[in-house]
């Protein structure tokens, strides 16, 4: 009776109001995340194409939520077995197609550069690695969404008063503790390996 009085009145609380400060920290970075997101694409579109993995520039770009090549694949080589058609240009234009909804790729940046005058020999060595920036641009997002779910997920076991037992939930709990530091890692992973070539950004 004294454990259970002792979820009730200590452990649930702490779990409500955690979970609560999770999903308000969440919306607040999926907003700035997302304005941020917008303005890397004019200030340094180097790294956000290689975010999409996307080769030549165009419209209606889709959203591709898992790639897979070899190490060092290309943004060409990338097997691509998920697409939402659209949403990459609805993310950082806010349009789905139409002119307005383009989006440069890799290959455009190049050429950018070198109609800039930036003279090098192997303009290829300047760009960001694809499958890094990509993957940890995607797991940095994919671990707040675990930890939104799981939020949620508490709220939901709890609600009305109640207390939980669930071991699923008290496991991804667990699970959970280290995904903030791997989540920041990655986005300094993302951001310093896309920031190539360092000279100019």
């Amino acid at each position: 009776a004294d454990a259970i009085a002792l979820a009730h009145d200590t452990c649930r609380p702490a779990v409500v109001v955690s979970s609560i400060i999770l999903l308000v920290s969440g919306a607040l970075l999926i907003f700035s995340g997302d304005n941020l997101g917008r303005v890397l694409y004019q200030v340094q579109p180097a790294k956000m194409s290689a975010a999409e993995g996307l080769c030549d520039g165009r419209e209606a770009v889709p959203f591709t939520p898992i790639a897979f090549g070899r190490p060092g694949a290309t943004c060409e080589e990338l097997f691509r077995p998920i697409e939402i058609p659209g949403a990459a240009s609805f993310l950082a234009t806010r349009h789905f197609s139409g002119p307005f909804s383009a989006l440069p790729g890799v290959n455009d940046v190049t050429r950018d550069w070198q109609a800039a005058g930036l003279n090098y020999n192997n303009y290829d060595s300047m760009l960001p690695p694809i499958q890094t920036t990509f993957w940890s641009f995607r797991l940095m997002i994919g671990l707040g969404v675990f930890a939104a779910v799981l939020a949620l997920w508490s709220l939901w076991a709890t609600r009305d008063g109640r207390i939980t037992d669930c071991r699923w939930l008290s496991l991804f709990a667990k699970i959970t503790l280290p995904m903030a530091f791997l989540a920041s890692l990655l986005g300094w992973v993302f951001t310093e390996v896309g920031r190539q070539p360092w000279i100019v950004y």
